[in-house]
């Protein structure tokens, strides 16, 4: 009768469902999981990393938890996955067209000194929630102020609804940022000046020919200063003592291929938003000083 050779398990050999798992040199466990496919058809695998095996196939069942709950997700095949380099790509053709020289220099300059120091370097499916959170609880602590906290985070959610759809991410990880509110100190009081002020200043102006109509103008009516250098004749009514703002004074800006800043200059063009476009009610102080000069 033959005999019947004895073997051992072998070491390591994985569970059902555990994808493949497997000791690095070093150690430690490494595991991967197919989670969904690429644009391209080729299957798409997450990679995960553990001190234990245990820990490693503990990771791989909520990937497959996660595929059954949700099913597979559509990942891009392009092998640019840099966040910096996507980043730029999607600003470059979907933001900067729409943006007035001196808003798209201040948002470039929020790219490069704020999010590209933090995520620059990374891979975009590397930054995730906790990383987000942490940026942001940062720049709050830092002292930035909350309206330069939430452009950014803006510009940042916008980005990955984008790439969302370009399959480089499967969800926005910044959906669920919360901002950290930092507590202030009430200041009593407008930014208008003060009624004397108000008089002084007009009263400074008064046997001025040039200084009277400008400065009666722009402090009577609420104009910004680069609608008010815009206004001509045709914008001004005194019979109806109207001023219809449709123009403004705007810097320009040109950039290079890294978004830094080669040329600037000002030209007469749009108007700040849409809805600066309107018509001003003028006081008989203004129209009298227009009607003079």
């Amino acid at each position: 009768m033959p005999q019947i050779k004895k073997t051992k398990s072998k070491a390591g050999r994985r569970g059902n469902n555990e994808g493949c798992i497997y000791q690095r040199e070093n150690g430690s466990w490494c595991g991967q999981a197919t989670i969904g496919y690429k644009t391209d058809g080729k299957l798409s695998r997450k990679t995960v990393y553990g001190k234990s095996r245990n820990e490693v196939a503990a990771k791989i069942a909520n990937l497959t938890a996660s595929v059954f709950t949700k099913g597979y997700t559509t990942v891009s095949s392009r092998e640019e996955t840099n966040f910096e380099v996507l980043c730029k790509e999607w600003f470059g053709l979907f933001v900067a067209p729409g943006l007035a020289g001196v808003t798209e220099e201040n948002r470039r300059l929020m790219m490069k000194n704020h999010i590209f120091a933090a995520f620059g370097k990374l891979d975009i499916k590397h930054i995730d929630l906790p990383r987000l959170q942490r940026f942001f609880n940062s720049k709050v602590k830092a002292g930035l102020s909350a309206d330069h906290i939430g452009k950014m985070k803006n510009l940042l959610n916008n980005f990955f609804k984008y790439a969302v759809q370009q399959h480089y991410v499967s969800e926005n990880p910044i959906s669920g940022v919360v901002i950290r509110k930092r507590s202030t100190v009430s200041i009593k009081g407008g930014k208008a000046l003060r009624p004397e002020i108000r008089e002084h200043v007009l009263g400074l102006v008064m046997e001025n020919p040039v200084l009277k109509p400008i400065i009666f103008t722009f402090m009577l009516t609420g104009l910004r200063p680069q609608e008010l250098i815009a206004l001509e004749w045709e914008n001004v009514n005194l019979d109806s003592k109207t001023i219809s703002v449709t123009k403004a004074v705007n810097r320009t800006r040109e950039f290079d291929i890294d978004g830094n800043v080669i040329a600037k200059g000002e030209a007469i063009g749009k108007t700040k938003t849409p809805k600066s476009v309107r018509t001003i009610l003028m006081p008989d102080a203004a129209v009298d000083a227009l009607r003079d000069w």
